[in-house]
């Protein structure tokens, strides 16, 4: 059990300051740990605190027996000297106003020094119980008011001894606190038995008087005791909510909130669920009927929405997996509509869709045949208008007279929207009805409603991605085929199935597009048809499947002619030849110079030589004329091979 502590417990603990009281409020202002102030003393929450404070506290608690600090008693004066010592301060603060001092501490013991001598005007009784004041005093004063208020100011002298009273002692009233938090639907016998065995309560304090003492601490402590015991009751009846939920929204349209709940009314067929949208801003609101929440259910209460209001710009939901899936997230990103999740537990971020399931549970569905309750306290209370002995052997459908089906709960559902609901004043709409907030609104329409069927339709066991093959798209069991589908063989596609037709999917364009075909990413390809399921010719499809990819291959073709054109590759070697020719003449390397080699064969041989040299006017025509024959030859090969690219 979590609770409050003041700083004189926390001073010293794990993450808090080692000494200073003062120190702690500092760091506890910065940063914003829940607090009150409660008998002059500042409280902080215990479940704001520092995880290692957190810890120490639940050590301390499992070490030893709770230990509350002792509760200050006023005396039969307290009133009147609190009233007194408010209205010196009072009197003090227009004195500090029209004085204006440098440092507050010196104007505090002028202040006083005035006071003590006669020369500040107070009235007759605060004179009479505080003759004299100090300059601690004052300061010890605007302090406790500040932090405790009225109550702050009163005096803690002469408070009563503590007894085995619950106004006396703080153990024991902390201790009826504990036992109805840890068992609130403890008995006071068994409380009482307790007090006595761990508190020493006396045995002659009667049960009646323990029975009190719950009462009162009920009564005193009713937000402490439903936080604890009912945190979402508490969150939506207790917690404070100062500011305006629809601060911002200003415009129809601009925010949808979507959420959903079990539905309160039992079917012939079963408990279905509520699936909920309502537009913040006019207050218009739609439900739907489905066997359970999921991405389906959310894509068909979408276009219902869709179609009767128009296009939101955004739209709220929590994190659960079926307003977070791949289905939902895609069709909201299709349709450029914004998705602003909410971090987890956190339902008073839409607080309006909340709201209106209220609003339709206790406008509709409690008036309903069926209808079984909000939770199992109302469950039980609908069972028990009948005695156990006329209800006995009777299951749910008899105990709430459960006759209607899915679709008649729905139709009810509807009228009482349709006719009543946004045609009634809302209190959030200035006494307008939903309906005449919406009235004459410019919205975004859509206008083809078999794209948008299509855009909300679900992807193929999961995911929208396939690879089309040679026999066709493989999509669910089926094989799906298409003559667009030819040149795609081997790339992947996006696939959506049709909602109303087995037999057809809708294929578009996925990340890699074949260039010939100047497509861009999600761009329509076509619609493709199984023929065991839509009785198509399949010669007929495989025929003209053929023909797309001829086609293809042609525009393929000659897209690959043009780029060989263009770029002239076959001069790829003459080009790299020609080029490291050119680097390497760049560089001419330096010849060190080195003995000649020699050896006796090699010295005959240059003999040889000597005797038979031509003279240089007999040398061969081919060795006179080598470079320009081979010039010759190289210009009639390019010749030739560019005669060879333009045939």
């Amino acid at each position: 059990m979590t609770g409050w502590h003041p700083a004189s417990v926390l001073v010293g603990l794990p993450g808090m300051p080692a000494r200073s009281a003062r120190a702690l409020r500092v760091k506890g202002a910065r940063h914003g740990w829940e607090h009150r102030i409660r008998a002059g003393r500042v409280e902080y929450r215990e479940t704001s605190l520092p995880a290692e404070t957190r810890e120490a506290l639940a050590d301390i608690r499992a070490s030893r027996p709770l230990e509350l600090p002792e509760c200050p008693q006023p005396d039969p004066r307290s009133a009147a000297l609190a009233d007194a010592r408010l209205e010196v301060l009072t009197v003090l603060d227009r004195w500090l106003a029209a004085e204006n001092p440098r440092r507050l501490m010196d104007a505090l013991h002028t202040f006083a020094a005035l006071y003590t001598a006669g020369h500040v005007e107070v009235s007759g009784v605060t004179q009479a119980l505080i003759p004299r004041i100090s300059r601690a005093s004052l300061h010890r004063w605007r302090r406790a008011l500040r932090e405790g208020g009225w109550r702050g100011l009163m005096s803690r002298q002469g408070a009563r001894p503590p007894d085995k009273a619950l106004d006396a002692d703080c153990t024991i009233t902390g201790a009826v606190g504990a036992f109805i938090l840890e068992y609130p639907h403890g008995t006071a016998t068994m409380l009482r038995r307790w007090l006595i065995a761990r508190y020493g309560l006396g045995r002659s304090t009667h049960v009646a008087t323990v029975r009190r003492w719950m009462a009162r601490w009920r009564a005193e402590n009713s937000n402490l005791l439903m936080e604890a015991t009912d945190p979402d009751r508490y969150r939506s009846h207790r917690k404070p909510a100062l500011g305006a939920a629809a601060a911002g929204v200003e415009r129809i349209n601009q925010l949808w909130e979507l959420d959903s709940t079990p539905a309160d009314v039992l079917c012939i067929d079963g408990r279905y669920h509520l699936v909920g949208v309502i537009d913040v801003h006019s207050r218009r609101a739609r439900a739907l009927v489905v066997p359970t929440s999921n991405a389906m259910g959310i894509a068909a209460l979408m276009r219902r929405a869709l179609l009767d209001w128009g296009v939101p710009e955004t739209v709220r939901t929590d994190e659960g997996k079926d307003y977070v899936s791949r289905h939902v997230r895609r069709a909201l990103a299709d349709l450029a509509i914004e998705h602003d999740i909410l971090p987890p537990y956190s339902p008073e971020l839409k607080p309006f869709i909340e709201r209106w399931f209220g609003t339709l549970t206790r406008g509709c569905l409690a008036y309903l045949p069926g209808f079984a309750g909000h939770n199992v306290a109302e469950r039980q209370a609908i069972r028990d208008r009948k005695s156990f002995a006329a209800r006995r052997g009777e299951g749910d459908a008899d105990a709430f007279r459960v006759s209607l089906t899915a679709a008649e709960l729905q139709a009810r559902i509807d009228a009482w929207i349709e006719h009543v609901y946004e045609r009634e004043p809302h209190g959030g709409l200035d006494g307008r009805s939903p309906f005449e907030a919406a009235a004459g609104q410019p919205v975004r329409r859509i206008e083809n409603e078999r794209a948008l069927d299509l855009l909300l339709a679900p992807p193929p066991s999961g995911r929208p991605d396939r690879v089309v093959g040679k026999q066709g798209l493989r999509v669910d069991g089926g094989t799906y085929l298409a003559g667009e589908l030819g040149p795609w063989v081997g790339f992947t596609v996006q696939v959506r199935t049709d909602p109303t037709d087995l037999g057809v999917v809708y294929v578009f364009a996925g990340e890699e597009v074949p260039v010939h075909l100047e497509l861009a990413p999600g761009a329509f390809v076509c619609r493709a048809e199984d023929p065991s399921r839509v009785g198509m010719d399949r010669a007929e499809v495989a025929a003209k499947a053929r023909a797309h990819a001829r086609e293809a291959d042609r525009k393929g073709r000659a897209h690959a002619r043009e780029l060989k054109r263009r770029f002239r590759p076959e001069l790829a070697m003459t080009d790299t030849l020609e080029e490291a020719a050119r680097r390497t003449g760049q560089v001419v390397p330096f010849r060190a110079p080195a003995p000649a080699h020699e050896s006796p064969d090699l010295g005959e041989a240059a003999a040889a030589v000597r005797d038979a040299a031509t003279p240089p006017e007999e040398e061969s025509f081919f060795l006179k004329h080598a470079e320009s024959i081979y010039a010759d030859l190289a210009a009639k090969q390019r010749e030739a091979e560019a005669r060879q690219v333009w045939r």
